[in-house]
Parts: C-alpha cells; sequence; structure tokens
C-alpha cells in the first residue's frame, strides 16, 4: 500500500479505472465495444479497469482517442463529468462500421 493510498487519496491507476469505466457507462458502451474502438481484448480493458494492468502513454492515447477527450481528462481525479446522454445513432455508427 503507497503513502498515498494509506492517506485515503486514490492512486492514478484507480483514478483512470474509474474514469474509463464511467466513461464507458455514459456512452453506453460495453467493454467489447470499446476494446473494438482501441484495438484491444475485452480482456485488457477488463484488467484495465480493474486496475490491474499499467497503461503505456500509447495505450493510454488510444484510449482517449476512442472517448474523444484529452489524455488529462483520464487522469483527472474529478469525477464530476459533463456526461451527455448515449445517443442511440452515434453508439450504432461507432460500434459497428
Amino acid at each position: 500500500m503507497t503513502y498515498n493510498e494509506k492517506a485515503g487519496v486514490p492512486s492514478t491507476r484507480r483514478i483512470l479505472a474509474k474514469k474509463i469505466k464511467l466513461l464507458r457507462y455514459s456512452r453506453g458502451w460495453s467493454q467489447e465495444t470499446l476494446a473494438e474502438l482501441c484495438g484491444f481484448s475485452r480482456s485488457y480493458i477488463a484488467n484495465i479497469e480493474s486496475g490491474k494492468h499499467n497503461v503505456s502513454l500509447d495505450n493510454l492515447e488510444r484510449i482517449a482517442e476512442a472517448f474523444e477527450v484529452p489524455i488529462a481528462e483520464l487522469l483527472n481525479p474529478d469525477f464530476n463529468l459533463r456526461i451527455k446522454e448515449p445517443m442511440a445513432t452515434y453508439f450504432f455508427d461507432v460500434a459497428y462500421s
């Protein structure tokens, strides 16, 4: 356990995991959909969301591009995002194009 975790501050990996899951849910995407958009396996996304993987900068960039957010947003500990409701048309165009 790191000093930050002992002090009750979430680690960067935990922030990233929660932020990816939150963004994915907000768009109505499954782990499979996000994995396809990033070129990853579903199990890799699952491991990122559970905090088991230390994500490379290149892979972090691919995830940010899929969500159309800056990398900094994925690492931002502020979870009060301006979440837009997923649009069915957008979801189907992205997931099945």
